[in-house]
């Protein structure tokens, strides 16, 4: 399931930079005799306006995708399993995508990759509850949904889910993120449960005052 891309936010207005910068240039050009090679300066002009304006146009088709994603298509509560790097930097840092789990109308686990539109992983804390919308196998989150709410059958989507995750072990909506004792990997539990490791398959147990047996 892909994601319809959350880096709008910085292409709109990369792009128009570089448009407004190439079209003013040109207009400077235009209206001097300056220069002895005008239509080289020109072309080298054209360049910004066409990086600008192909830029603009990829932020704007990510919001019509957005907004049609989220008019048309089904709405779900899914958990944060895990992070993966987006496709755009900020001050050297990767945007973040979110690995989801969600139960579709049929009540079959699914995942999706989600773009956040944001370097910060701490806006969705690994185990919270996100909304995110599917359409034509495209996934959209709405970016100001993250929550501490429970879900119906969380414990099922969370078990085993986790296989990318960044930050401290802690407790997220009543489950705990705990390190495996034979391998170090992070796994999501809720108290007097067992699960078996994603990583490597031991069997782990989370007592109700949450001791890793």
């Amino acid at each position: 399931m892909k994601s319809s891309g959350g880096s709008a936010f910085f292409l709109i207005p990369f792009g128009t930079l570089f448009a407004c910068v190439g079209i003013f240039a040109m207009m400077t050009v235009l209206s001097t005799d300056a220069y002895d090679n005008r239509m080289a300066v020109i072309g080298f002009c054209m360049i910004f306006v066409l990086v600008g304006l192909i830029t603009l146009g990829v932020g704007v088709k990510q919001i019509v995708t957005d907004v049609q994603v989220k008019s048309k298509g089904t709405r779900h509560y899914a958990k944060v399993c895990g992070y993966e790097s987006d496709n755009f930097y900020v001050n050297g840092r990767p945007g973040i995508k979110l690995q989801l789990r969600f139960f579709d109308e049929s009540g079959k686990m699914q995942e999706a990759s989600v773009s956040t539109g944001t370097t910060n992983e701490k806006k969705y804390p690994f185990g919270s509850t996100v909304t995110v919308y599917i359409y034509n196998d495209t996934a959209v989150l709405d970016k100001k949904s993250s929550s501490t709410m429970r879900i119906e059958r969380e414990e099922e989507l969370m078990s085993g889910g986790a296989r990318l995750t960044m930050g401290a072990p802690g407790v997220a909506g009543g489950m705990m993120v705990i390190a495996c004792p034979g391998c170090s990997g992070q796994i999501a539990m809720v108290p007097g449960t067992k699960a078996s490791c994603p990583f490597c398959g031991r069997i782990v147990g989370l007592t109700n005052e949450h001791m890793i047996v």
